[in-house]
């Protein structure tokens, strides 16, 4: 809900340790089955069951590395998949430059053969040896990882800022003032928001500004932080976001 309410449908990833035991659990319908379908995710490997203690997914299970506990890390062999990347809607179809690279998801450290085994046991040749050792020890979770194809068109713009040539300057950090310089082909009606880095609205202000134009925002009252700039049309579009520093 934070993205649709903030920030336009683009290319997301949403990764980390989920610890989720199977497909069917909330957290991952919540993420796949959106409501808004603009800002789904995807799973890139589409492999839905019960990931926990299955053989059939013993190629994407992340933990645990160990066999059995040293105090730190978990025992019982790798049998479960709780360490995930999954990509957003424009991501999966390539619709703004980025688009993720078919079969390159994958587990560093797992060959697929050591099910409820240490993934030092035997023989495992799915990364040199001093890495597989270094994942052994470094952690009872293995890493994921996939690759991202970038077209030779990507600048770090957005679509309507190349197609409008609308441009935004302003200096990181911020001590007091955030002075915004804006540069445009034609005049417009725009709207300026100030989001806290957990989404909370703090500034809003609607100005219509001309082909080069300077707005001001006093942030002298605001705590230290990270800090959300946005920047959207009367149709609320959104044509600019980037982060502010205090």
């Amino acid at each position: 809900g934070y993205l649709s309410n903030h920030f336009p449908a683009d290319n997301y990833l949403f990764m980390g340790d989920l610890n989720l035991y199977s497909s069917n659990e909330g957290a991952y319908q919540a993420l796949l089955n959106y409501s808004n379908s603009a800002y789904r995710f995807y799973d890139p490997i589409n492999k839905p069951g019960n990931w926990n203690n299955s053989s059939s997914f013993a190629a994407v299970h992340t933990q645990s590395t160990h066999s059995s506990s040293n105090g730190c890390a978990s025992g019982g062999g790798l049998d479960d998949r709780f360490d995930f990347i999954l990509i957003s809607n424009d991501l999966k179809n390539g619709n703004k430059h980025i688009s993720y690279v078919s079969g390159s998801y994958k587990v560093v450290g797992n060959d697929g053969k050591h099910f409820n085994k240490s993934i030092n046991s035997g023989t495992n040749n799915s990364v040199p040896a001093n890495v597989l050792n270094a994942l052994y020890n470094n952690s009872d979770h293995l890493p994921v990882i996939l690759e991202l194809d970038l077209d030779n068109t990507i600048a770090g713009l957005s679509d309507f800022e190349k197609a409008n040539r609308f441009r935004v300057w302003y200096e990181n950090p911020v001590e007091n003032m955030l002075e915004i310089a804006i540069e445009q082909d034609e005049n417009r009606v725009i709207e300026v928001r100030i989001f806290d880095i957990r989404g909370k609205l703090i500034m809003s202000r609607k100005e219509n500004i001309d082909r080069q134009s300077k707005l001001s925002f006093d942030m002298s009252s605001l705590a230290k932080g990270i800090y959300i700039l946005q920047i959207s049309d009367t149709d609320g579009q959104n044509i600019f976001s980037g982060k502010v520093l205090k």
